[in-house]
């Protein structure tokens, strides 16, 4: 049978997977502080901001250590 590259393991996933929701918490954060420099923006904001940025601070602090300690994650993606 003919084996599709897209159900194969990739030992990079975990590693992509880290930069990911890295690259994801920092462009919020950046966004974030350019918004505070825009005077109207600043005004209309309503904390829905911190609010995506407390979720992806989170969201890090769970699935970033699951993808570098979890056996399970270990014995999917790179055996």
């Amino acid at each position: 049978m003919r084996s599709f590259p897209f159900i194969e393991k990739k030992s990079v996933l975990p590693r992509l997977m880290v930069i990911y929701y890295s690259v994801s918490l920092a462009v919020g954060i950046i966004d974030y502080l350019l918004l505070l420099q825009i005077p109207l923006a600043k005004e209309l904001e309503d904390g829905s901001a911190i609010r995506d940025i407390v979720r992806s601070v989170l969201t890090c602090a769970i699935w970033i250590p699951y993808f570098m300690k979890s056996e399970r994650v270990h014995n999917t993606f790179v055996n």
